[in-house]
């Protein structure tokens, strides 16, 4: 005969066998799909648009004709406007030139006719300050085989004059193509997007259960990836998806930009205590730099590029202090967590470097990609480093408050003990505002007698079964305390309990439970309350409850004399 666990073995080693077959047969499928020639191709065509930036000329004042290949390659620096020609191909009215512009001036004509202008003239930005975005210049059928000219302008002299890429095609193709040329760039923002959040909210949650400072870290690196992802996109073409005004992206670019150290230094000042206040120092002087560059530039003093070298300067200067700092306190006193925010900061100084080599160079390219992947091996670290902290956090939380479950509870019953009570007491005696309060004394009646002659075995059951009654029937309502050999309090802590309810509900309770105890028993009890006790009131609530149960406990041992007389 088959045991039952045979049969079960068997049933599950043929749904294994049908999984399997299942598997096989899908992966067949698929392979076979791939493999077939003559399938229907359905993938979305290319909706047309194409690259405009190569064999442009540029013609000087004595007629002189330069040729240059990629226009995206080419820069100098340029005293006043530079122009850009060559011959517009067939178009459809559908079809406009997109030309990325880079913090300059630009001006786009056909043949000798304004089509676009961008110029000081004609916009009235503040401090001048010219947005790093898109423009898209409607053309026609009329214009195709005409000569288009893009005169470009640089008004800042730390940076040269140039374009970054010249495209031709509709709106809805150039926007497709960005998107996809473009997914790192999103993918990346995604993922800081959602860590920053999730950082952000585990922060919130942990503090809002109390554990404030195993989970302090997670505050400033929520921040840093926050800011990090306002930067990246407001450096990006993706805000055009959204706003119209290239400024206020700008604006936004290099505010969140001057702020991305402040976050890394509350981070690093929570994880290695910084006694002498140099994080502090630092962090002052960059919110001071961005105060001030904010006024100047509302006050259309200089603009937020010509104060760049500012920026720049600020951020390698605290780089280069928050390094010594994390050397100095690694070979002082070997903290766990300088070594991997050394190599953390190490790869966010590289990758700065290069992108601030790459701005300088060549200021027309993505120059937030080596920053940006900097910033995502720098959060990772970072991120591996907080996981480390709050694990740490947890064991030592965790040991404590097992620690303090030992000191505060009951081992016998599993209520909490008498130092947990005198705690309790304190603290409302503490408290200066009137609260509702309400106590419940108990003591088991003739348990030194049923420890005489039964064995102290017997007298740890009927604790047992009493605290397990007691717990029952003010389950929800108070908090039960042992604070004697055969001593209990309930303290109620809200308005409006049946007191009287709630004892006789507790005697109904014992009796149900002596029907399978081993040993039988009863209490006595008294109860005191308050709708407004606070300070040594609780004193007066807890000696008026004692004096109610001892009058209980000697209605009792009358009611027992009286049947032993009887008897």
């Amino acid at each position: 005969m088959n045991e039952p666990g045979q049969k079960v073995n068997k049933s599950g080693h043929i749904y294994l066998g049908v999984i399997l077959l299942t598997l096989l047969i899908y992966t067949f499928s698929i392979v076979s799909s791939c493999l077939q020639n003559d399938a229907p191709y359905s993938r979305f065509q290319d909706s047309g648009i194409r690259s405009f930036s190569e064999d442009w000329y540029i013609a000087d004042s004595s007629g002189t004709i330069t040729t240059i290949p990629e226009i995206s390659k080419w820069k100098e620096d340029s005293q006043g406007p530079v122009t850009f020609s060559k011959t517009l191909p067939e178009l459809t009215d559908y079809d406009c030139l997109f030309i990325e512009v880079n913090y300059t001036y630009i001006k786009v004509f056909v043949n000798d006719l304004c089509i676009y202008d961008y110029s000081a003239g004609k916009i009235k930005a503040p401090s001048g300050m010219t947005g790093h975005f898109t423009a898209q210049i409607p053309l026609n059928t009329d214009m195709g085989g005409q000569t288009v000219s893009i005169e470009v302008y640089q008004p800042y002299k730390l940076l040269q004059t140039g374009l970054n890429s010249i495209k031709l095609g509709t709106g809805s193709a150039y926007i497709t193509d960005y998107l996809f040329s473009h997914i790192e760039l999103i993918i990346s923002l995604f993922f800081m997007l959602i860590t920053g959040i999730f950082l952000l909210a585990l922060y919130l949650w942990q503090k809002n259960r109390g554990r404030w400072e195993g989970c302090s870290m997670l505050r400033p690196l929520a921040f840093l990836l926050l800011l990090s992802v306002i930067w990246v996109f407001t450096d990006s073409q993706l805000p055009q998806l959204f706003w119209k005004n290239p400024v206020i992206v700008c604006v936004l670019s290099f505010y969140s930009f001057m702020s991305l150290p402040i976050p890394v230094f509350s981070f690093v000042g929570k994880l290695c205590p910084d006694k002498y206040g140099i994080l502090t120092r630092v962090q002052f002087l960059l919110l001071l730099n961005i105060m001030v560059q904010g006024v100047l530039f509302s006050l259309n003093i200089f603009s937020f590029v010509e104060m760049l070298p500012v920026t720049h300067f600020l951020i390698v200067f605290s780089v280069i202090v928050l390094l010594i700092f994390l050397l100095k306190r690694y070979r002082k006193d070997r903290s766990p967590y300088a070594r991997p925010m050394l190599a953390a900061l190490i790869v966010l100084i590289v990758s700065a470097l290069l992108s601030l080599i790459q701005f300088y160079i060549s200021p027309q390219t993505d120059n937030s990609r080596f920053l940006r992947y900097g910033f995502l091996m720098f959060i990772g670290i970072m991120v591996y480093i907080c996981i480390r902290v709050m694990l740490a956090f947890m064991h030592d939380y965790t040991e404590h408050q097992i620690l303090k479950d030992l000191a505060y509870r009951d081992f016998l019953t599993g209520v909490e003990n008498r130092l947990a009570f005198e705690n309790l007491m304190d603290e409302m005696r503490g408290v200066d505002t009137p609260v509702p309060i309400s106590l419940c004394s108990f003591d088991l009646n003739n348990l030194k007698v049923t420890n005489d002659t039964f064995g102290h075995k017997a007298g740890d059951i009927i604790l047992k079964a009493a605290a397990l009654c007691i717990t029952d029937t003010f389950q929800g309502l108070g908090r039960v305390f042992r604070i004697g050999g055969d001593e209990f309090v309930v303290v109620i802590q809200s308005p409006g309990v049946d007191l009287p309810g709630l004892i006789e509900k507790l005697k109904d309770r014992i009796d149900r439970e002596n029907e399978t105890c081993e040993f039988s028993f009863s209490v006595s009890s008294g109860y005191a309350s308050s709708e407004a006790a606070c300070g040594n009131a609780m004193n007066l609530l807890l000696r008026k409850s004692d004096m109610e149960m001892y009058k209980d406990k000697a209605v009792y041992r009358e009611q027992i004399h009286r049947c032993i007389d009887e008897n």
